[in-house]
């Protein structure tokens, strides 16, 4: 029997310590467009900022599912100082800012488990990527229906050039040509089921992939030697086309090609949380809302987000839609504390099926894959299906969610 794909939805915001506001969330994804004249800022909260005429604007909530915590906003990418996009891919909303407002949310596919990954390179052309693999495009006014699915794994990374030119990035640690119209054939980066972290193409010629704790160029059609980096892992990547890129991972390096250096740390508040590159310059966030701008070497600091502290995080992990293929699972954790030490385990009544524990640095997203045990496939391969109880444990602390899952051989 063929194996399917139950893709499992719901999942929550949980407080691990004391019971938190869902306003007390950090800004961590943020995207500055290709002019570099404007800068947006998310919250899984739900909250957006924009960065122009050297100020923040005050966090307005935009996405109401975020804010009750039944879901996240997930991430940002604006094409032009005229176009901003963001999504909730829990709630599979779409969210669009053409200039000084943004609108209520879209459903734009409502059949493909929400937008997964997106990237805008101009006010008439983003591209985006469902769980089901499918590639949306938006011309500026509309979405296009679902295109051609992807189906190597899940992608989860994302990143255009050109409206001719995509990267995308799978959770096997695979890296894919796209266009919106069709996809190529993918490339293996990683030895295993490592996910591709993020990948940043600023033109044709020259991209970065973050994977496997590890940075990958892309030079002239071909993809190089990776640079091994230590650190807690990317969790944000940008270039600008000089090319020159900054990663962060707990602290920032830059670089480009196979050389990377760590620079001094250059925010007074958390570690850096996100970072987007212009043609010529990069921005750098931190957890408390404190921006600088990085114009190739020389550090400017940028206003603070109004009300940035209060948006820190707080002792919270998400954990995102649980997606089972056979006896594999893989389950997406974000942690926005300090730390997060977490134990998943598969249990059917008292009988654990599989289990598997991380520790999660502030900031960090992972896609943790749990597999079941031997008892486990054997159950499965005898009834063809099986439901069963996700428990996620925080060390120290007890059961923070239970939920049902579904295995299908």
């Amino acid at each position: 029997m063929t194996a399917r794909r139950v893709v499992l939805v719901a999942l929550t915001t949980l407080a691990l310590s004391a019971p938190a506001a869902a306003a007390a969330q950090s800004f961590d994804s943020l995207s500055c467009g290709r002019s570099g004249s404007l800068c947006v800022a998310v919250s899984p909260a739900g909250y957006a900022t924009t960065y122009k005429r050297g100020a923040w604007t005050r966090p307005a909530l935009i996405d109401a599912s975020a804010h009750a915590g039944a879901s996240e906003l997930n991430g940002v990418s604006c094409g032009s100082a005229s176009l901003c996009v963001a999504f909730d891919d829990e709630s599979g909303d779409i969210f669009t800012d053409r200039g000084g407002s943004w609108s209520a949310p879209a459903a734009v596919d409502p059949d493909g488990g929400g937008v997964q990954a997106l990237s805008c390179v101009s006010s008439s052309f983003c591209l985006a990527v469902d769980y089901a693999g499918q590639a949306l495009t938006y011309d500026g006014s509309r979405w296009s229906t679902p295109g051609p699915a992807y189906t190597a794994g899940t992608l989860a990374a994302l990143s255009c050039a050109s409206r001719a030119f995509c990267i995308g990035g799978d959770d096997l640690g695979n890296v894919v040509e796209g266009t919106g119209g069709a996809w190529g054939t993918p490339t293996d980066l990683a030895s295993g089921d490592v996910p591709v972290d993020a990948v940043s193409c600023p033109t044709r010629a020259f991209c970065v992939a973050a994977v496997g704790g590890a940075l990958v160029p892309y030079v002239k059609g071909s993809w190089r030697r990776p640079t091994p980096v230590r650190g807690n892992g990317i969790t944000a990547l940008s270039c600008t086309t000089a090319p020159l890129c900054l990663a962060i991972d707990g602290g920032v390096l830059a670089g480009g090609g196979r050389r990377w250096r760590r620079v001094a740390a250059q925010l007074t508040g958390p570690r850096p949380i996100s970072v987007s590159c212009s043609a010529s310059s990069c921005v750098e966030l931190d957890a408390a809302g404190n921006a600088v701008r990085d114009d190739h070497g020389v550090w400017s600091e940028l206003a603070t987000i109004p009300g940035g502290r209060a948006f820190r995080p707080a002792g919270l992990v998400t954990v995102g839609r649980v997606k089972s293929t056979g006896p594999v699972a893989r389950i997406p954790v974000h942690c926005l504390a300090a730390a997060c030490r977490l134990t998943f385990r598969v249990r059917l009544g008292s009988t654990v099926l599989g289990a598997v524990s991380r520790r999660l640095s502030a900031g960090r997203h992972m896609r943790m894959k749990l597999e079941l045990g031997s008892s486990g496939r054997r159950a499965l391969r005898r009834d063809r299906s099986l439901s069963v109880d996700l428990v996620v444990v925080e060390a120290g602390r007890g059961a923070i969610l239970r939920r049902r899952l579904m295995f299908t051989s």
